[in-house]
């Protein structure tokens, strides 16, 4: 299927949408907790979120590679924090 010439850009596509979904979705749940809790978590989400990106170099398939991007995402949640903040 990755193969495939037409499907290059849609397997792109899903792959470059996957850290955004994942940011969207950790705004929704860390913009609901309290700020305290927010700015404790501020500092190990900002250093775990480069962890997902770093296991992409043992090139997993194409799925493990959506996940580990999605998780990326997830963790840069602390954005919200961030933008609360400044």
């Amino acid at each position: 299927m990755a193969d495939s010439p037409t499907m290059i850009p849609l397997l792109a596509s899903l792959l470059l949408a996957a850290t955004p979904a994942g940011a969207a979705m950790a705004a929704l749940f860390i913009a609901r907790l309290p700020l305290a809790l927010q700015v404790r978590a501020l500092f190990p989400m900002t250093m775990l979120s480069t962890v997902p990106l770093l296991a992409t170099a043992a090139t997993p398939g194409l799925a493990a590679t959506w996940v580990l991007w999605f998780v990326s995402g997830l963790l840069q949640g602390y954005a919200v924090t961030v933008m609360t903040l400044v």
